[in-house]
């Protein structure tokens, strides 16, 4: 398995202290000893395991469940917000031109900015649709596919693309794959 950077910590930390101090004790009760502490102490060159991450109890999850409640996409929605954040710095000259396929495949690009794990591609591109496909990352975890599938989502959003969905295919785990639709 792959490592990813600590920047989802460091704006989930972000998110969860703009709320105040009684939701930061609610959302550090649900994490584990190991997440709260990488909640505590993360940067964004902080590098993370995956495998290490719990599937429950995590930041990710937590925060999904906190700040999106019966929101069954609330991990999805929790990504997006961090793609925001994180490409309204350094890389948001990338998305200022309103092409979801020119935004995706700068995506691609920085991949290993985040990911050290996975070979990304994008294809299948037509005027409103592409499949992003991550290959050679077999054991890739299933909660880092919800996460990729909702920051794609965030990247979309700031292109000011609308209707815009992005459906994981995990029919190939050699193959991991997006398919992205989107109108204008």
């Amino acid at each position: 398995m792959g490592s990813i950077k600590g920047t989802r910590y460091v704006v989930i930390r972000k998110m969860v202290r703009e709320r105040g101090s009684v939701f930061e004790e609610q959302f550090f009760a649900k994490l584990t000893p190991l997440e709260k502490d990488r909640y505590e102490k993360a940067t964004p060159v902080s590098q993370i395991r995956l495998e290490e991450i719990p599937d429950q109890g995590n930041v990710v999850t937590v925060a999904g469940e906190l700040f999106f409640p019966g929101d069954a996409d609330g991990i999805q929605k929790v990504a997006a917000v961090i793609a925001q954040e994180n490409l309204d710095g350094i890389y948001k000259f990338l998305l200022q031109i309103p092409s979801v396929e020119y935004a995706i495949q700068r995506g691609a690009k920085i991949w290993q900015a985040y990911n050290d794990t996975g070979d990304p591609v994008v294809q299948k591109v037509t005027p409103n649709s592409l499949e992003f496909v991550v290959r050679h990352y077999p054991d890739m975890p299933a909660l880092h596919r919800k996460y990729i599938q909702g920051f794609l989502k965030g990247m979309i959003q700031m292109t000011r693309a609308k209707k815009s969905f992005v459906a994981l295919d995990e029919s190939d785990s050699e193959n991991w794959t997006w398919k992205i639709t989107w109108e204008g």
